[in-house]
């Protein structure tokens, strides 16, 4: 008797997952290639002196003690110790690197993309999801901030799209262990970065506007105690901090700039940048993307070919001009159809112009870091009105078939465009990091500069301008004796006081060595002058330790050491001996 070779079958709910997880490798091959690339940023590693158990005082703004332990609470007025708190585990164990500070930030973004996934799915279906997830995976302002995780915005992302979850999820079940979960989320957020009360605001007043009524059934005793009492457990830290400094942590924060109008500009050129790709690029390079393919003239044939390629070459992803449509699109879908999701989609929607409009009456929010807040908003907005056009048109009566399969066409064909402009970019921003490794500020001299000071602990390292303290420390781990003394010298007028008091702090510590940023990178030029006034009041002489270049050959740091000139009689005096 024989039996039946038992086969072996994936359910269709296994089968379902393949998307996914193919996007999610997507998303890890793009983030981490040429991880060690562009140099670590002062403002990446911020949260190092915390994590690694408070080195040089640096960076923490509010702490307690427990006994003799003393724990920090704030990192700034506005930056909670989060991610600090976070890193403290992982640099206990592994050594302080690049792969060490990034890849904890690109995995926090790599579940912010599956949470968003189900969250999405939840309110929308799950084609949605997927699309979104896809414009997400690609989009290089999301990659590269994450990996950069310039704002902070990594744990930001993640812990607003958990929120988010929980919180669609308690809608559609009432399990209270969810609501609790997502004000606990929603509270993190706010400590982990006070401009998370934006994304707080918006979804308030949204959902107010979208949902009065079904608010006023979630609002019942037990749910608004539960929210207070999760949402503290999660704040708790930011809220004494603004106890005891009086709202130290919002001050300045809530009037409108001086110059309204180019405020207004500057921010809409920041918005438009951060949603095509290009800002985080500028930054690191010092430029915009360039061309990804040979240029026209050494593309056999030129002509129509040249032309094809300069089209593909995008220097920047579509999204502003997708997005603006997709917006265009919704506004008539809601107008002309009875839609499915109406609500939800304009819910969404205006949680993102709600937001929008705070980060333009912030004077401070200047920077893409901020429009990252807007995140995933707008892929979810293009992803829900693609797929409607697609579906609504083309299973439409016969009527206006072939205008409506045309539509259908064209919202496919934007997905298509939106996201090979995104990996365009993308190649982009990896042929960069390999080629250039990052300008100034960014780039991976850094690490030179780093192994040249653990190389040489004689020297107390005094530090005259802004940019590579943070990376000092994490990189040597706190064994590097240096001095962020810049902050201290660039009040001006004062120039001959700040002269003598630089000058005290070397006969202090003769063996010093005195760390500058090279002319084309300096951020602050006071320090210098101060510098150069001492050594002219004084006397003394300056001697070029050691010049750290970037990959072009630029000079990007600059050591210098200091001694008095050797005079005529002293000479003569050694040769007596």
């Amino acid at each position: 008797m024989t039996h039946p070779r038992p086969t072996m079958k994936l359910s269709s709910r296994a089968w379902s997952g393949v998307p996914l997880l193919l996007v999610c490798t997507l998303y890890l091959v793009l983030a981490c290639v040429y991880l060690r690339e562009p140099g670590l940023q002062y403002d990446e590693v911020l949260f190092a002196n915390a994590a690694l158990g408070n080195k040089d005082g640096s960076f923490i703004a509010y702490q307690i003690s427990v006994g003799d332990v003393k724990i920090p609470l704030m990192l700034m007025s506005y930056i909670g110790a989060v991610k600090a708190s976070a890193y403290a585990p992982i640099l206990a164990v592994f050594p302080a690197a690049a792969v060490t500070v990034r890849l904890p930030a690109i995995l926090a973004g790599l579940l912010a993309l599956i949470a968003a996934y189900l969250f999405v799915g939840h309110v929308f279906d799950r084609r949605v999801a997927l699309i979104a997830a896809l414009l997400l995976a690609t989009d290089p302002s999301y990659i590269y901030h994450i990996r950069l995780d310039w704002g902070p915005v990594a744990l930001m992302l993640l812990l607003k799209t958990a929120a988010l979850y929980c919180l669609v999820r308690f809608a559609k079940t009432g399990r209270v262990p969810l609501l609790a979960a997502g004000a606990f989320l929603l509270g993190l957020g706010l400590y982990d970065k006070a401009i998370f009360a934006w994304f707080l605001a918006a979804l308030l007043l949204a959902a107010l506007v979208v949902w009065r009524k079904r608010c006023r059934q979630w609002v019942t005793r037990r749910n608004v105690l539960i929210v207070a009492l999760f949402f503290f457990l999660g704040c708790w830290p930011l809220l004494l901090y603004n106890a005891v400094t009086r709202g130290g942590s919002f001050a300045g924060q809530l009037s409108l700039p001086m110059n309204v109008l180019g405020s207004i500009q500057n921010k809409t050129h920041v918005l438009l940048s951060t949603l095509d790709g290009t800002a985080v690029f500028s930054y690191v390079n010092g430029d915009v993307p360039g061309a990804l393919f040979p240029t026209a003239d050494t593309i056999a044939g030129g002509g129509l070919s040249s032309k094809l390629v300069s089209a593909v070459d995008t220097p920047r992803t579509l999204m502003p001009e997708i997005l603006l449509g997709c917006m265009a699109a919704l506004g008539c879908l809601l107008f002309a159809y009875r839609i499915e999701n109406a609500q939800t989609s304009t819910f969404l929607l205006l949680v993102a112009l709600i937001i929008q409009l705070q980060i333009y009456i912030t004077p401070h929010a200047t920077g893409p870091h901020h429009v990252m807040m807007l995140y995933p908003f707008p892929q979810i907005v293009v992803a829900f009105v693609c797929s409607t056009l697609v579906g609504r048109m083309w299973s439409s009566p016969a009527r206006c078939k072939k205008l409506r399969r045309t539509i259908s066409y064209a919202a496919i064909g934007a997905l298509v465009v939106l996201v090979a402009s995104n990996v365009i970019v993308d190649a982009k921003y990896l042929r960069s990091f390999s080629r250039e490794g990052g300008h100034g500020i960014w780039s991976n001299a850094i690490y030179d500069l780093a192994d040249f000071a653990q190389e040489n602990p004689r020297y107390c390292y005094v530090l005259m301008d802004w940019g590579f303290n943070t990376q000092m420390l994490l990189l040597s781990r706190g064994t590097i004796v240096k001095e962020e003394v810049f902050w201290s010298l660039l009040e001006t007028g004062r120039q001959v006081e700040l002269a003598d008091w630089l000058y005290r702090r070397w006969m202090a510590n003769p063996a010093s060595a005195f760390v500058f940023h090279a002319p084309k990178y300096t951020q602050f030029d006071q320090p210098k002058r101060v510098f150069d006034a001492m050594l002219e009041r004084y006397g003394l002489k300056e001697e070029l330790l050691k010049v750290f270049r970037q990959r072009n050959g630029d000079p990007v740091y600059l050591v210098y050491e200091v001694s008095r000139p050797v005079s005529v009689a002293d000479m003569a005096r050694g040769a007596g001996r």
